[in-house]
């Protein structure tokens, strides 16, 4: 039995919506997000990943 994750996980939201083969699907959730007023025809993600800092002898992102 597969066990669901939550799509508010970092990693989980990232798999939907952050690949290129799921460009289909970041296109479909940001067109409902805009409640019709403006329909995104296509989008590009150029880059998916935050910088990190170090603070206090380990990673945080700013």
């Amino acid at each position: 039995m597969m066990q669901e994750s939550p799509i508010l996980n970092d990693y989980v939201f990232k798999q939907v919506f952050g690949q290129e083969d799921n460009n289909p699907i970041l296109i479909s959730f940001l067109n409902a997000m805009l409640d019709g007023d403006v329909k995104v025809k296509e989008a590009k993600i150029l880059n998916s990943e935050l910088p990190r800092a170090w603070e206090f002898g380990r990673s945080i992102i700013t």
